[in-house]
């Protein structure tokens, strides 16, 4: 498994640089066209409870058309920015290796790893007795999530909302495990990552 990951990364990384030289040649071209463990839906949404928007990317499973009747399990990402371009062909090969079942990969992303727009250090925090300044956002993440997007994906996309799973890696592992004790029921899993607090 570990040389096929490796011949996908490349051919990822390969795909990129030809998108870019496509694209600066003045043809418009969308780069997840040429990186098929990555297709499905993208959409922003602004959210009521934060006033923040969110990049949101979706892979669909292979066979999604073909089973118009069929719900998939959904994985929900935080740090979509990174988290959904490594773990969405990460899980395709293991589908395809290790007969792990397809699902729905949602990335929630902030478009960018500038402090200013990258909101992850207030999203995932909650209030503590010595929180920096700005942080302690998650309660109004957790109702983004609730209220806003989970419904949204589960609009546009067939997913089994009784297989909602959410992910998160180093302080947005602090928050998956956060919401937990918030509220219990909203995910059927949680996978934390390096927690830190």
């Amino acid at each position: 498994m570990g040389r096929r990951l490796i011949a996908l990364l490349l051919a990822g990384l390969q795909g990129l640089a030809l998108s870019a030289v496509v694209h600066a040649q003045g043809e418009a071209t969308v780069p997840l066209d040429h990186l098929p463990a990555l297709r499905g839906d993208y959409f922003a949404i602004r959210s009521q409870a934060n006033g923040r928007e969110y990049h949101v990317y979706v892979r669909l499973p292979e066979g999604y058309a073909e089973h118009p009747d069929r719900r998939w399990p959904v994985v929900y990402l935080l740090d979509g920015d990174s988290l959904f371009p490594l773990l969405a062909p990460t899980h395709l090969f293991l589908h395809y290796d290790e007969q792990l079942p397809e699902a729905i990969l949602v990335g929630i992303a902030y478009g960018s790893f500038d402090p200013a727009v990258n909101a992850r250090h207030i999203d995932f925090s909650d209030a503590a007795p010595d929180p920096s300044q700005g942080e302690a956002g998650a309660p109004a993440f957790l109702a983004f999530l609730r209220d806003e997007l989970l419904p949204e994906a589960e609009r546009r996309h067939r997913v089994d909302p009784q297989r909602r799973v959410l992910v998160g890696q180093s302080r947005g592992g602090y928050f998956v495990l956060w919401s937990a004790l918030r509220e219990p029921d909203l995910f059927w899993g949680r996978i934390a990552s390096a927690i830190r607090r």
